[in-house]
């Protein structure tokens, strides 16, 4: 039986058993929504995850990194990156092309899924689009130097500021138990400021921060080449 096989069925029983969960409010100024995540996960400071972050994918442009409180270092549990494009709001016509560009570049079919369906059993082989929510996810097994076994789980939403994009990670043992989590995010995603002042916006240091560029080598910590697939094939898109 293969991982993803075996997780779907965790999967599952993991959703079934979990009901709502307390959460905290994460503002993006740049993106202009907000999306709230569970209150037992940590946003990292933004220098932290920019310097781990650097190792493996370069200059990193991202909006926020949240983990899970226990893990130490941070990149050892799940976690979560939050990257906002903001290219203005995709026509129909535009967002097709950019799906046709995906199924061709991840070699999958693109299937009608919801948010909720593709949560509950999702499937590595497939493009799920969520046509109401104009979201698409995908989900893939990563491996790393360290022989550790990772799931990946990529969700994008085009919405009319651009693309805000989740990156998921978390070892295959912890995956199952952390989707909610993941699912959490995805679905509170909401354009426009929290209705309460309990966000937690991206600070102007933060935003500073991003100027620098400097890193070293080190051991990969999450795939950035889906995210930069999807950028170029977006802004090719808006281009043309």
């Amino acid at each position: 039986m293969s991982i993803l096989i075996r997780l779907s069925l965790a999967v599952a029983g993991c959703l079934l058993l979990i009901g709502s969960i307390r959460a905290e409010v994460f503002e993006s100024y740049n993106g202009r929504f907000y999306i709230e995540y569970p209150e037992n996960w940590t946003q990292i400071d933004y220098v932290t995850a920019q310097f781990y972050i650097q190792q493996s994918a370069g200059t990193a442009e991202f909006e926020a990194v949240f983990a899970t409180a226990e893990a130490n270092p941070w990149f050892t549990g799940p976690y979560l990156i939050v990257t906002v494009d903001t290219v203005g709001e995709l026509s129909e016509d535009e967002l097709e092309e950019v799906l046709e560009n995906m199924e061709a570049s991840f070699e999958r079919a693109r299937v009608d899924r919801t948010i909720e369906e593709f949560m509950n059993s999702p499937q590595p082989e497939i493009i799920a689009f969520d046509q109401e929510a104009r979201t698409t996810l995908t989900i893939s097994e990563v491996g790393d130097t360290s022989g550790v076994v990772r799931i990946s789980l990529l969700a994008a939403r085009y919405y009319r500021h651009g693309v805000a994009n989740f990156f998921f990670y978390a070892p295959e043992s912890l995956f199952a138990a952390a989707l909610p989590a993941f699912k959490q995010a995805i679905t509170s995603f909401t354009v426009g400021a929290p209705p309460t002042e309990a966000a937690q916006p991206v600070k102007v240091a933060d935003i500073e921060s991003r100027q620098n560029n400097g890193g070293t080598s080190r051991t990969a910590l999450f795939v950035g080449l889906g995210a930069v697939l999807l950028v170029l094939i977006i802004l090719f898109v808006k281009r043309k």
